[in-house]
Formats: structure tokens, C-alpha cells, sequence
């Protein structure tokens, strides 16, 4: 959430919003991209582990042409063979909104900016943004079997709407 200026903080509302939103979008697809439930890891500190572990493996990806050259790391591959799982789903939601009034303020700077220097430099400020990356995971062959993600500037990252349209742009081509 960027309340102030154009610093963005934690929001704990915000994030359990975008997190039920992906949930109820992701639902709209499991026929066709074949979900057969979701993994609860009840240990806080596996929990933990295997959060930093995706993080890992998020940021490992720079190139999508070269992502199933990664093995997937140990405790993903635990966990998915723990429950007799094959490949896993993993999506990580990223993004900001505004608070209420704050679009407005950055777009007056923007504009008192622009006129201080004769039109020479002017910020134009997002009011939102939304990023979804989707990686499935392979424990038989320990690799990442798919990677993909969209960026949408201007969508709320809460949004079942563009949620269901990032999932659709995503798998378009391979499951549809």
C-alpha cells in the first residue's frame, strides 16, 4: 500500500485480500490447468523455509527460456513428495494500490513539476500494479516444468477480475 508519497509499505489487509482474490481465481480454472487441492504447511518454521526457498527460485529466473535448467530446491521437493504429489503450483502475487486521495496528490506534483520546469520533466505516478508468476514444479524430474508471469500496470493485485485475466494470458498456449 503506498499511503504517503510514493513509498510502499507492508498491508496485511491488502495482502490476505490479493491472496483470497488469486484463490477464488484460481478456482475459476482448476478443471483446465488440473488442480487437485492445496498443500498446508502447519510448521511456522517450514513454513518460513519453504517461502524463502520459492523467493529463491523466483529471483534464480531471470531468463524464461532457461528456467527448467533449475532444480527445484529440497524442501519443495519434499514437501511435494510428502503428499504423493508429482508437480506443484506455486504463484506469487506482487503489486501495490493507493490509498485514498494519494493518486491525486502524486498527480498534482507530477503536473507542479512539469510547470516548474517548463515542461521539461514530469512524473506521471501508477496507481497500481499488479504481478502474478506462476512456476510449476516437477519432483520426478526435480526441475521447474513451467514459468510465467504478467505485469499490469494500472490493475489492483486484488482484483479477481485481472487476476482471472493474468491466469488466462499466462497458460494461453500451453494448457489452452
Amino acid at each position: 500500500m503506498i499511503e504517503s508519497g510514493n513509498d510502499a509499505v507492508f498491508n496485511d489487509s491488502i495482502s490476505k485480500k490479493s491472496e483470497n482474490a488469486l484463490s477464488e481465481a484460481l478456482m475459476n480454472y482448476k478443471d483446465k490447468i488440473s488442480l487437485k487441492g492445496e498443500i498446508i504447511v502447519n510448521d511456522t518454521f517450514l513454513q518460513k523455509q519453504i517461502e524463502l526457498e520459492i523467493s529463491f527460485l523466483y529471483y534464480s529466473i531471470d531468463d524464461q527460456d532457461i528456467f527448467s535448467t533449475l532444480k527445484i530446491t529440497p524442501k519443495i521437493d519434499s514437501l511435494l513428495e510428502s503428499k504423493g504429489k508429482r508437480f506443484g503450483l506455486i504463484t506469487i502475487v506482487s503489486g501495490f494500490t493507493r490509498a485514498k486521495g494519494n493518486y491525486g496528490a502524486q498527480i498534482a506534483k507530477g503536473i507542479g513539476m512539469g510547470i516548474a520546469t517548463l515542461g521539461f520533466y514530469s512524473e506521471t505516478p501508477i496507481e497500481s500494479y499488479s504481478n502474478l508468476c506462476i512456476m510449476i514444479v516437477d519432483s520426478k524430474e526435480n526441475n521447474i516444468a513451467f514459468f510465467r508471469k504478467s505485469s499490469l500496470k494500472e490493475e489492483e493485485p486484488y482484483d479477481v477480475e485481472v487476476l482471472k485475466k493474468q491466469i488466462f494470458d499466462i497458460f494461453e498456449g500451453y494448457f489452452w
